[in-house]
């Protein structure tokens, strides 16, 4: 049974390990760790306390903002390409 609690235990480690590197605060982009007592992530530079759930809601939220961003860029440069290209 110790030779199972040793794997698991590295398991734990390494898992946690993979997570850390990877992830960033999706509100400041600060460093996020995971806090494996509650089993959430916190930011250390704005404080933010997430389950892994509301993280990836989160980053999904992030992504579809940029995109709309972009498409709203994309719309005003065509907008105005019409008006400058317009009979005035």
């Amino acid at each position: 049974m110790i030779a199972g609690e040793r794997f698991k235990h590295a398991l734990e480690e390494m898992l946690l390990n993979i997570l850390q590197e990877q992830t960033f605060c999706p509100e400041c982009g600060g460093n996020l760790f995971y806090d494996s007592p509650v089993r959430r992530y916190v930011c250390r530079s704005c404080g933010i306390y997430v389950t892994k759930d509301q993280l990836r809601d989160l980053k999904d939220s992030v992504v579809i903002r940029e995109d709309d961003e972009e498409t709203k860029k994309k719309r005003r440069q065509g907008d105005y390409l019409d008006w400058w290209l317009s009979k005035k």
